[in-house]
């Protein structure tokens, strides 16, 4: 199987968007997706501001981001 570790710009891209989000469906079952809990973190923090600029509800956001996690495991870095 394929790993594929991803950074908080796709993890943002994934909630703004649909490519992203239909891309992790559709190879989920042939490639395992990866994340750094930091980047998880780093998406929670800088999705606010941007949905605030576009005038977007923060709060589907960020539960899109929290189901997310079905798609993406997040590892956590020894710090």
């Amino acid at each position: 199987m394929t790993m594929l570790v991803l950074d908080a710009n796709v993890l943002i891209r994934a909630v703004l968007g649909s490519r992203v989000l239909f891309l992790l469906r559709t190879y989920a079952e042939q490639t395992d997706f990866l994340a750094p809990d930091t980047a998880f973190q780093e998406a929670r923090e800088h999705l606010p501001s941007i949905l605030e600029r576009r005038k977007v509800p923060v709060a589907p956001a960020i539960a899109a981001l929290r189901s997310l996690a079905e798609l993406i495991q997040a590892i956590v870095l020894p710090s």
